[in-house]
């Protein structure tokens, strides 16, 4: 019994032994939001194993995942220390996002070569709109499949380890792009400075006013990430530089960094596109869902606000006085206001204007 005991006490020590100069682990690496970057899997090995098999899993950060094809991971064996022909990749992608891989030789008397070094590499796609910082990669569950020298294979555990992912930020500028509307919406992942940039202006949505169905935009030089912006200028490219805002806005307007598919309404709010319609260049509400393309905007207001979903909303700027004045001047007992065509207004127009008064009657206006 005592030397059964001392061999299997033998036996653990030399497993235990053998696991520890051994080791599964993925390189640290540096990458940008939006960026795809290859991952290389190492091992490192004792020169007298004949390794056969490994097999490890691989967890990833939230808004990092693998490049897939069918539901299959892009990987690529290298040829230093894997024959790519001899060997077969069993993949299994698990409920919480990380991979299991098993890679076991295809022909006999396939095994490793060398004893360091990448033997594979993965491509990860990190999303645009991560936050720069450092993320933890883990490999765990790892074994090596070691063939004996009666051919037996055994399995090796192997510690588990851990990698950085450092997501950078190496551009100081986005670009927007303008055309000939010259105003579109837009929402970036990092802190945007307009005060270097005169001839591109950022606007947030401040207020609305529901008597004309105008909302009212407000010039901001500080944009905070993730903030849902007009902007207007020119047609054209403009490169807007980087910034460091601490601002907080009441903004009516919602940012997306990822394509998004807004339904018509959500939590009692309408969701209002920028786009040409019946009115001209305006917010409208559409009955059903909308596609936003990456870095847009919507314009949220309360369902009850909205007259009709046939008419846009109108954009009022904050340093049109004019349009302030107009505004102002469209109150509840000014409910609408009508050119001599009968056709209604936003606003008041130069010349001969009706207003309709909620009592029923009407005046006659002259706009100089």
């Amino acid at each position: 019994m005592k030397r059964l005991l001392l061999l299997i006490v033998t036996l653990l020590s030399m497993a235990v032994g053998v696991s520890a100069q051994n080791a599964i682990a993925c390189a640290g690496i540096a990458a940008e939001g939006g960026q795809r970057v290859e991952l290389p899997i190492e091992l490192t090995n004792q020169a007298d194993l004949a390794i056969v098999g490994i097999s490890f899993t691989l967890t990833l950060p939230e808004g990092v995942t693998v490049e897939e094809t069918d539901g299959e991971p892009d990987y690529t064996l290298l040829d230093d220390r894997l024959a790519s022909n001899r060997f077969s990749v069993y993949t299994a992608k698990y409920a919480d996002g990380s991979w299991g891989f098993r890679i076991i030789p295809s022909t006999a008397g396939a095994a490793l070569k060398g004893t360091s070094g990448a033997f594979m590499t993965l491509p990860l796609n990190i999303a645009k709109g991560m936050k720069v910082g450092d993320y933890s990669v883990g490999i765990s569950d790892n074994k090596l499949s070691v063939r004996g020298n009666n051919y037996s294979v055994t399995s090796l555990p192997v510690a588990n380890s851990s990698s950085t992912l450092a997501v950078r930020n190496n551009l100081t500028y986005t670009e927007i792009t303008l055309s000939s509307d010259g105003e579109s919406t837009y929402c970036c992942e990092y802190d945007l400075d307009f005060s270097q940039t005169p001839d591109i202006c950022a606007y947030i949505a401040s207020g609305y006013y529901p008597q004309n169905g105008c909302v009212l935009l407000t010039r901001v030089l500080e944009v905070p990430a993730g903030t849902g912006i007009v902007v207007k200028g020119d047609a054209g490219t403009y490169r807007v530089p980087f910034g460091t805002s601490s601002a907080y806005y009441l903004n009516l307007l919602v940012g997306n960094i990822e394509p998004l598919t807004a339904e018509p309404e959500e939590n009692g709010l309408a969701n209002l596109f920028l786009t040409n319609g019946a009115d001209g260049l305006g917010f409208y509400h559409f009955s059903t869902a909308f596609a936003l393309e990456a870095n847009r905007a919507r314009l949220q207001l309360p369902v009850g606000l909205l007259e009709s979903t046939s008419h846009g909303v109108k954009i009022l700027y904050e340093e049109d006085a004019d349009a302030l004045r107009d505004a102002e001047f469209l109150t509840p007992e000014n409910i609408a206001v009508y050119d001599l065509g009968g056709r209604k207004l936003s606003t008041p127009r130069q010349g001969v204007n009706i207003i309709r008064k909620g009592d029923g009657s009407a005046d006659k206006v002259i706009k100089k």
